[in-house]
């Protein structure tokens, strides 16, 4: 017996979350969506992109040694919709959470 649908359980489709009976454009709408915070703001109004290299230039507190370059992993939203990032040592590989502020170009 040959089934037509990869299925997790009787009843329960593998990828129930992608319908095909959508088409292209909503889909495109759907996914759009699923980018937007609970309160509207989108996560595309970060200055800096997933796997762009950047500065980073620590505040008063840290540790200065962890000045230097470092690759966005992650974008985040922080308190009051701030952009955060995960960023990751481009030379040891440590990561650490920072804002927008604390980022610069290359």
């Amino acid at each position: 017996m040959r089934c037509s649908r990869r299925q997790l359980s009787p009843g329960i489709p593998l990828f129930p979350w992608r319908p095909r009976s959508l088409g292209k454009a909503a889909l495109a709408a759907r996914v759009q969506r699923r980018h937007l915070h609970p309160r509207g703001v989108s996560m595309s109004e970060h200055r800096y992109r997933i796997g762009q290299s950047v500065e980073f230039f620590p505040d008063r507190g840290v540790d200065p040694t962890a000045k230097g370059r470092y690759k966005i992993v992650r974008l985040f939203l922080g308190e009051g919709n701030s952009p955060q990032y995960r960023i990751k040592n481009e030379v040891d590989g440590h990561e650490r959470m920072v804002g927008e502020r604390e980022l610069g170009s290359r």
